[in-house]
């Protein structure tokens, strides 16, 4: 028995069949959400600066204004947001839907490369990234061991940090109050005085001398062998017997001074877990749209990450 046989031989049961339809119909119509502002993920690019030391003044008028001057020429442009802070500064800007991310980051590059000259010369180099600095990250990792200090697991996070980055759909990933391997040369005031030395005197040294430079090649009849310099200061002993003076006959070594100790490049902050130092890295998501074979492989990663962070912790 077909439909049409059966809508015209039971009239009713057809009748009854197509209220219902217009009767749900008409229901799902009342209560279908109908949004003003829809949620767009419109294309955004960020731009963040790094001035160790320099104040949120310093910061506005000799970063954040002279890199909004140069990026506000870029096409396609809707906002322009900056926030200057005590060292950073982070420019946002925002673009129409219909612009191309890839073209606008390209823009946007080039007119950093151009307004890097007007930037202070001690000024680290702006860090361009395709997504909202200051936007939620989508998912974080948490490092901790009973045996591993927290300088290891911040190196085992930095490993983590860029295979995440390569995830289809993660636009940049960040570990907060990092901890990185640096070798901290500490002074004493009174023999610095004692020997006439400034902290400037001592920095030019380690720009004279901890550096690493080409040494040319020796050539022979049939063969050709490059030739490398061992140049750079690469532990406690070789930063302590540097020499920072000479005067005559005598010799001023860095030990004379102070001492260099291994450590942490950054002190002033920390990852705490329930009071346990830990090491994390977390993951901003793409202005792209993610596609479900993105998150997939989001997800392998992160446990391929997982299962490596386990066999490093034992």
């Amino acid at each position: 028995m077909t439909l049409s046989e059966v809508s015209i031989q039971r009239p009713v049961l057809t009748i009854v069949i197509s209220l219902f339809i217009l009767l749900m119909g008409g229901l799902s119509l009342l209560q279908l959400p109908v949004r003003e502002y829809p949620a767009v993920d419109p294309p955004t690019v960020s731009i963040t600066t790094s001035y160790p030391g320099a104040a949120a003044e310093v910061m506005q008028t000799q970063v954040t204004e002279r890199i909004e001057e140069a990026v506000n020429t870029v096409a396609g442009i809707e906002t322009l947001s900056s926030i200057s802070r005590e060292g950073a500064s982070v420019i946002t800007a925002e673009f129409t839907l219909d612009t191309d991310l890839d073209v606008a980051a390209s823009d946007v590059r080039d007119q950093l490369s151009r307004a890097a000259r007007n930037l202070p010369a001690d000024v680290n180099p702006p860090i361009l990234n395709k997504a909202d600095a200051d936007s939620s990250p989508i998912f974080g990792l948490a490092l901790s061991s009973q045996r591993r200090s927290q300088l290891e697991l911040g190196a085992f996070a930095e490993s983590l940090r860029e295979r995440l980055q390569t995830v289809p759909g993660i636009a940049s990933v960040d570990q907060p109050a990092e901890k990185r391997y640096a070798m901290r040369l500490w002074m004493d005031p009174e023999k610095l005085a004692a020997y006439g030395i400034s902290p400037m005197d001592i920095r030019q040294v380690l720009a004279r001398e901890n550096v690493e430079l080409p040494a040319g090649r020796i050539e022979g009849a049939a063969v050709e062998f490059p030739v490398k310099t061992l140049s750079r200061l690469s532990s406690v002993d070789e930063f302590s017997n540097l020499i920072v003076k000479r005067s005559d006959d005598r010799i001023v070594r860095f030990r004379d001074i102070g001492y260099a100790q291994l450590g942490a490049q950054n002190e002033r902050g920390a990852l705490k877990m329930d009071d346990t130092p830990i090491a994390g890295c977390i993951s901003n998501n793409s202005p792209v749209p993610i596609r479900s074979k993105s998150s997939t492989s989001c997800a392998g990663a992160w446990l391929r990450s997982r299962k490596s962070c386990q066999r490093t912790s034992n």
